[in-house]
């Protein structure tokens, strides 16, 4: 039967004066607990005592580093859990498998864990997307057929010291979550998901991104994915809706948007048109079987203002520097609001002022490509639409 629980203090008995609580002993065994006299009183605080806050460690939200658009800027945050959703055969899983070639090539460890597809589906999509084994050196593959308890959790964990991956792709939350015997539209059992085995992984410090299904009525979709609304609440980095425009399949170029529907960071927003569209991916397939995808950054058109005095700092300090700058320093030397002078870095390099390259460590490098002139800003002074 159920373990008696007499004798457990009460949450009004643990908020009284120290002096007046109940007498607390925690042991680890109860067949090898010492006599009461000799029990330590000690013990390590749970995650539920409140602390100070560690005013050292607290910086920026760190920038997204993976799935990387042709002006440079990435789209999925590291050390945290992020969504493409998506209709069934909408280029979802062809968009993950382009953050895992784009990490693939700078010797990124990643781990697959696929819950739809099969390992010869996503070899061959890997090879159409032009990886070579030399590649696949640091890629790892799982295919659970089998519910996570403590012989399985095992393996993953194991998995996790021995690889160290810092990207890893969840094909599939909603097979995943009926292999775990979840419902898919209770909270309870999507946020029993999350804990169990999204957010462990995201807490060894890789990039998590999750494919998920939306339904195919758009009225009724909203901005997350089918299932529990608690689902979205887990998403601590960014969710990317893609919408298709033009359908992909072999031998046909397929085009699709991209939506951003939650970003905590804030940072993909920030380089999104509106603050929603991310911009639109083309998948090409050709008649030699390979694939090419470009992710194209937002037009910055509408009636959105021009932070022309920031972009003529930025201009100006990039033609002062030797070499190229890091993103993150060149904005650091900029005075204003990080959300304008990004804005403004971004208009330059569509505007091909400056382009930004991969450096050392997955960094973001930014060059200079021509001096941006006074006269030049005040000609485009008055225009509307920035593309």
């Amino acid at each position: 039967g159920t373990p008696s629980l007499i004798g457990l203090p009460s949450i009004g008995d643990l908020t009284k004066e120290k002096s007046e609580r109940p007498n607390l002993t925690l042991v680890a065994n109860v067949v090898d607990a010492p006599e009461p006299s000799s029990i330590e009183q000690a013990r390590e605080r749970s995650s539920w005592y409140a602390k100070a806050l560690d005013l050292e460690g607290i910086n920026d939200e760190p920038e997204p580093e993976f799935l990387a658009r042709e002006d440079g800027h990435r789209l999925f945050y590291k050390g945290k859990i992020n969504a493409i959703l998506g209709e069934s055969e909408s280029g979802k899983s062809w968009l993950a498998l382009q953050a895992v070639a784009q990490a693939l090539q700078i010797q990124k460890s990643v781990m697959y864990l696929d819950f739809e597809d099969s390992a010869k589906g996503i070899l061959s999509r890997l090879r159409a997307l032009g990886m070579e084994d030399r590649h696949l050196e640091t890629f790892r593959y799982a295919a659970p057929d089998e519910n996570l308890t403590l012989e399985q959790r095992a393996d993953l964990v194991d998995g996790l010291i021995d690889y160290a991956p810092e990207l890893i792709i969840v094909d599939g939350v909603n097979a995943a979550m009926t292999l775990l015997n979840l419902e898919l539209t209770s909270n309870r059992d999507a946020t029993f998901f999350s804990q169990q085995l999204l957010k462990p992984l995201a807490l060894s410090g890789a990039c998590v991104i999750t494919i998920d299904h939306v339904t195919k009525s758009k009225d009724q979709r909203g901005n997350y994915a089918i299932g529990a609304q608690a689902k979205r609440a887990d998403i601590n980095g960014a969710a990317i809706m893609v919408e298709v425009v033009m359908p992909f399949g072999r031998g046909m170029t397929g085009e699709v948007n991209l939506k951003v529907t939650k970003d905590r960071p804030g940072y993909v927003r920030a380089q999104s048109k509106e603050a929603k569209f991310a911009g639109r991916a083309i998948l090409k397939s050709n008649d030699d079987g390979s694939v090419q995808i470009s992710l194209q950054a937002p037009s910055l058109g509408g009636n959105t203002l021009r932070p022309t005095h920031l972009m003529e700092q930025l201009s100006k300090v990039l033609e002062m520097a030797s070499e190229p700058l890091s993103k993150s320093a060149l904005v650091a030397e900029i005075s204003g609001r990080r959300q304008w002078v990004m804005a403004a870095l971004q208009i330059l390099v569509v505007e091909g002022f400056c382009r930004v390259e991969n450096g050392a460590r997955n960094s973001l490098l930014v060059r200079l490509v021509k001096p941006r002139s006074e006269e030049h800003t005040s000609e485009l002074q008055s225009r509307v639409d920035i593309s």
